[in-house]
């Protein structure tokens, strides 16, 4: 029997620099629901990594 994967979820920042995404690029994503993310209460931005391992985006299009 297979586990589904436990999320991990990374500051917004530190997903940018690991992914090749601009901060702004994932902000939008986040905010669009294409990934999974959860707003801190002190303002920062984590975002689920598992979702991040496979290409999100297709085009730029997208990102308009």
């Amino acid at each position: 029997m297979t586990l589904p994967a436990i999320p991990v979820y990374i500051p917004l920042e530190d997903a940018a620099k690991k992914y090749g995404y601009a901060p702004t690029e994932l902000k939008r994503l986040a905010q669009s629901g294409k990934i999974k993310a959860v707003q801190l209460p002190d303002g920062d931005m984590i975002v689920s990594e598992n979702e991040l391992e496979f290409p999100v985006i297709n085009s730029k299009e997208e990102l308009e």
